[in-house]
């Protein structure tokens, strides 16, 4: 449940450029969105979207007022206002935006690119991409946590 009360569900579906808002108490979809193709992503096939997914992987926002979607085969990242389902911002990432997770502070979206082997970071506010990280071979899933700087400190990136 959402802070205001809500029970809504964000979904993205396989062959949907967009997604869906579902309500859980009474069983149906509310809203739809659908989600512009990208010149790239025109070009694909139903059956070669990676995963049987046009697009892939969604959060929101620490105030739950902005969704992040992730545009797998369009190579962008949609920032979208949860009220009015208006889009913010179509911002191109990496090739193959394949997850996303709202970070720590709840003010940015962390995407994985798969298929270039980095995380772009997505500015809630703006929908701007303010950082693309490098972090090896075709990251996927994420998972947020907590590292001490003394931990960071001692890495070396010549040791990978």
């Amino acid at each position: 449940m959402f802070a205001d009360g809500f029970t809504r569900m964000y979904a993205q579906l396989s062959y949907q450029r967009g997604f869906i808002e579902y309500d859980l108490d009474e069983g149906k979809v509310l809203r739809k969105l659908d989600l512009p193709a990208s010149e790239s992503g025109a070009t694909y096939r139903f059956d070669k979207y990676p995963q049987n997914s046009a697009h892939h992987g969604m959060g929101i926002s620490a105030d739950e007022s902005k969704i992040c979607a992730a545009g797998t085969i369009d190579d962008y990242v949609a920032v979208v206002e949860r009220s009015s389902l208006a889009v913010q911002a179509i911002t191109p990432v990496g090739d193959q935006p394949y997850w996303a997770q709202t970070g720590p502070t709840g003010n940015h979206c962390f995407v994985t690119n798969s298929k270039d082997g980095t995380v772009s970071v997505i500015d809630y506010g703006t929908g701007a991409e303010v950082a693309r990280v490098p972090v090896g071979r075709y990251p996927q899933r994420e998972r947020g946590a907590q590292i001490p700087q003394s931990v960071i400190d001692s890495l070396s990136a010549s040791t990978g």
